[in-house]
């Protein structure tokens, strides 16, 4: 036969037992929400991501001349385009600090953006700035 101690543990233990599951009951759905809720923002990072990986191209040249890329002519291209610096760098693909470089005749541009330079002489302001606004949406 049981003591009144071990009736009064039993009985405290069971009501301990309901208490905390009262309690854990909203947390517990409140995580699953959460877990949810991670597991969206997760893929919809992927999808973005993935979206971030595609270059905005310049229109292709049937064949690019060969050209002399000087700071003079990078600058008065910009300049025809009515891109700012960052502007410029952003649809070159490169930093800003290196367009400035460029225009100031400190450094030159290698030879893959030499083509993307050339590339840019043949479009106009108006498909400058759909593709500007493009990469944009695509970067968030």
């Amino acid at each position: 036969m049981p003591t009144m101690e071990q009736v009064l543990r039993q009985q405290i233990a069971r009501l301990a037992k309901r208490e905390t599951k009262k309690l854990l009951s909203p947390l517990k759905t409140q995580l699953t929400q959460l877990r949810r809720k991670v597991r969206q923002l997760k893929q919809q990072n992927q999808a973005l991501a993935k979206l971030g990986q595609r270059r905005v191209a310049l229109p292709p040249v049937a064949k690019p001349k060969r050209s002399v890329i000087t700071p003079q002519r990078i600058q008065g291209l910009r300049k025809r385009l009515g891109l700012s610096l960052a502007k410029f760098a952003a649809l070159l693909g490169v930093n800003m600090n290196s367009v400035w470089n460029w225009e100031q005749g400190k450094t030159k541009p290698n030879t893959g953006m030499t083509e993307k330079i050339i590339r840019a002489r043949g479009i106009k302001r108006r498909a400058v700035k759909a593709l500007l606004a493009e990469r944009r949406t695509v970067e968030g």
